[in-house]
């Protein structure tokens, strides 16, 4: 959004001060600003030239010579040609040696012959949006265009529109006087209008049918002579980025970029009967002032007379209805309307303008009445045979309450540490027009109606207020005393930080995946239990996720067939629909191990070997492995190759082997261990952890190979082992076996490593044979199993 300098400083004495300078207070109190634009380099060179000899150019039909009487500047030959018609006398911008706004550099050249000492300069090559051409009186010949018209030696000031947006006040050049003049100090002079409405006359008649507009105002004009607006006007348009067109449109545009306040002007003979405020029907058209037609719904809020639809309320007049250089007769309307009925319309239909812009921000409907006025006013000095021809008509259904707001100094100066005094807090609020009166040690703040829409709401607000006036600059940068104390331990946190930590440093690589599923996911974990997404943004997102190995796989599936063997885990969230308003959520982690060519067996205790040093590494104890019951198989589950994980007795989670059915890649083998996070925490978090002293003798080891039934888990060994000797350490598989000519059908031989030691002696020999013959009694005794040197097929035969 540009600020013009020029016409800040007719509200506030800004002559004395830099524009640069009012910029930098402009971003340290109010507004950020992108950059500081000044007009003068472009136009200073551009000189009014009297038209005063032409002839035909001797090697071109299309080009003329024109001598033009430039003052000072002299006599200059101008090569031009026909895109505009002009005439000896005609007085025209000059362009000699210069670089124009639009970025023409223009110079001395010679076309077929002819030297041309410039250009003629038409308002495009000035960088203006008009495409018409400038004329001069007989006064400004030899003028530069700085001299002519102070706007073009304006300065304008681009401010960031994002920093705009909590401040509706701030969308007209009025805002940002009262502004400059709190920053500096400076009188305001912001003109009333001063408007005499004929009592004689009627109102017009108006019927708004939705709540949507909060406010509409209009009155009607004739007397209207439709010509181009004094020349200051044009520039200073043009300069803020709006096309000059004629008086009565440019009068709405310079109304809208003084008050920030929208409005429109119709042509009054186009209007038939009174004038609505409603939703559009669907299937309404509308050509509108950019010569587009846009079709309307009952979401689009419009203006309408009895027959048909004069605008987009908020957005864009309609053509139709528009000012033309016949009109006489006006009608003028200003309205407020509900700030997202505008935005929804201008984003539904493509359509973005000035004055939804301005809209979309909560506007004040309090300053309609005076920003119509206002327009009155200019038009009446603008045309001076207009006349106002009925009274004013104002739907306001609901004017708002001012809001009052207590603020407590001393609460202000304990949030800022700043010894700001109460007359200084009283002197900047009331320099921006609220209203303060002290009350027993605090403030009572009224909040005027232009800060009250979307700005002003609580005493930290006013805090705001009064911190940005003192200056943010001021505020020295202090390290606050504060006690140092250490942060409460979150040892939910420091759990999954030290098995991720331990994970990594085994090889695996962490990964994070979305919760969401496709629905193919049903099959794969076989039931249709999974909680449904009502918005999804694709079918590949439609319902979250009961595992994670879901989205582990899909990993893999890219990842191995680049590399042969891929390793990854993930903690993350899981779902089940529990029959409530939200899902039940779970925290889980995984681990996935995937080899191309190796021995699929292996895969399955690999993966549990990290699993079980995982646990031991976070201090879980007590691990079991159970084979799934076929009641438990999930459809992802190899058959006889996965098992549920305990702890304590209770199901913790499942490792296994990836079924056959969901390999992507061929000679894949993929292990999966999903477990229980939050159940695994407890068990961390209650644990009551004791040390022992490491034992200094020396441990003893032997090894035990022992046939028995091919069903019985490895676990239930290791269990009724350790039970059997107070000095067994360690029960570690090494070798498994199976041949049905030599150990029969249905048997297997396994092979274990045990550690025995005693923290209190050196064990003798024959204690440790005492115990190791200790632990083959109970495995034969709960397990049938045998030794495998005495071993004896024909006995189980």
């Amino acid at each position: 959004m540009k600020i013009s300098h020029n016409w800040l400083s007719e509200f506030v004495d800004l002559n004395d001060i830099d524009a640069n300078k009012t910029g930098e207070f402009l971003t340290l109190h109010t507004a950020e600003l992108e950059e500081v634009l000044p007009q003068k380099p472009f136009f200073e060179n551009v000189f009014a030239g009297k038209f005063i000899e032409r002839r035909e150019h001797k090697n071109s039909d299309k080009l003329s010579v024109g001598i033009f009487d430039c003052g000072d500047q002299g006599k200059k030959q101008i090569l031009y040609g026909d895109v505009h018609a002009i005439e000896i006398g005609d007085i025209l911008p000059i362009a000699i040696n210069t670089t124009l706004k639009s970025g023409l550099k223009i110079s001395e050249s010679e076309i077929r012959g002819e030297k041309s000492e410039g250009m003629i300069a038409d308002n495009t090559e000035l960088g203006m949006k008009n495409e018409g051409l400038l004329r001069f009186k007989e006064t400004d010949i030899g003028k530069p265009l700085t001299e002519i018209c102070t706007e073009f030696a304006d300065t304008l000031l681009d401010i960031d529109n994002k920093s705009l947006t909590h401040r509706p006040d701030l969308m007209g050049h009025r805002g940002f006087a009262l502004e400059f003049s709190a920053i500096f100090n400076r009188n305001l002079t912001l003109p009333e209008p001063a408007v005499a409405v004929p009592t004689d006359k009627k109102a017009l008649d108006i019927d708004v049918q939705t709540d949507k507009c909060q406010r509409f105002t209009a009155i009607k004009m004739g007397g209207i002579t439709i010509q181009d607006s004094p020349l200051k006007t044009q520039v200073r348009l043009e300069n803020l980025g709006v096309r000059a067109i004629s008086n009565l449109v440019d009068v709405t545009n310079m109304i809208m970029l003084e008050f920030g306040q929208p409005m429109h002007v119709f042509d009054a003979d186009k209007v038939e009967g009174k004038l609505i405020v409603r939703q559009a029907k669907n299937g309404e058209k509308l050509i509108a002032l950019d010569g587009n037609e846009y079709k309307l719904s009952e979401e689009d809020m419009v203006i309408a007379d009895e027959k048909k639809v004069l605008s987009i309320a908020g957005i864009m007049g309609g053509l139709e209805s528009s000012v033309t250089d016949k009109t006489t007769n006006i009608i003028f309307e200003c309205a407020n309307f509900d700030p997202v009925s505008i935005r929804k319309s201008s984003q539904r239909l493509g359509l973005r303008s000035d004055s939804s812009m301005r809209f979309e921000k909560s506007l004040d409907p309090a300053q309609c009445k005076k920003t119509l006025f206002a327009a009155v006013e200019m038009t009446q000095t603008l045309c001076q045979n207009s006349s106002i021809e009925s009274q004013l008509a104002d739907y306001w259904p609901l004017p708002a309450e001012r809001k009052t707001i207590t603020l407590d100094p001393k609460r202000l100066r304990k949030y800022t540490g700043l010894s700001i005094d109460d007359n200084e807090i009283q002197s900047k609020l009331e320099s921006i027009n609220f209203e303060v009166k002290s009350s027993d040690g605090t403030f009572i703040v009224k909040v005027p109606s232009n800060r009250a829409t979307k700005d002003i709401a609580i005493a930290e607000d006013l805090i705001e207020e009064v911190v940005r006036l003192h200056g943010f600059a001021d505020i020295q940068s202090k390290i606050p005393k504060l006690p140092i104390t250490p942060p409460h331990r979150n040892k939910l946190r420091e759990n999954e930080w030290k098995m991720k930590d331990f994970i990594a440093a085994r090889g695996f690589l962490e990964v994070y995946n979305y919760d969401f599923v496709d629905t193919d996911d049903s099959q794969f974990v076989g039931n249709h239990d999974h909680v449904t997404i009502a918005n999804p943004l694709s079918s590949a997102y439609a319902q979250l996720r009961q595992t994670l190995v879901s989205n582990l796989i899909k990993d893999i599936d890219s990842e191995l067939r680049l590399n042969n063997e891929v390793h990854l885990f993930e903690f993350g969230r899981t779902f089940k629909e529990v029959g409530k308003v939200l899902p039940e959520e779970v925290l889980h982690f995984a681990l996935l191990s995937a080899k191309i060519g190796s021995h699929e067996d292996q895969s399955f205790f690999d993966l549990k070997t990290e699993l079980q040093r995982l646990f031991k590494h976070v201090g879980l104890t007590n691990i079991q492995f159970k084979p799934v019951p076929d009641e438990k198989l999930k459809p992802y589950f190899h058959p006889s190759k996965t098992a549920e994980v305990y702890c304590n007795e209770e199901l913790v989670g499942v490792v296994g082997i990836l079924h056959p059915q969901f390999l992507m890649i061929k000679n894949s083998h993929i292990a999966f261990a999903e477990c229980d996070m939050e159940k695994i925490n407890q068990y961390l978090l209650n644990q009551n952890i004791k040390y022992q002293k490491i034992s200094p003798y020396p441990s003893v080891y032997r090894d035990l190979s022992i046939v028995l039934n091919d069903k019985l888990p490895i676990a239930d060994i290791e269990k009724i082992a350790k039970e059997s000797s107070p000095y067994l350490q360690k029960i570690e598989l090494f070798d498994e076996y199976r041949d049905t000519e030599k150990l029969g059908k249905d048997l297997k031989n396994l092979a274990f490593h045990l550690q025995f030691q005693s923290v209190d002696k050196t064990l003798e020999e024959e204690e440790i044979e005492t115990h190791f013959q200790a632990i083959v009694d109970q495995l034969n005794k709960k397990l049938k199993a045998q030794l495998r040197l005495e071993f004896d097929k024909s006995k189980t035969s």
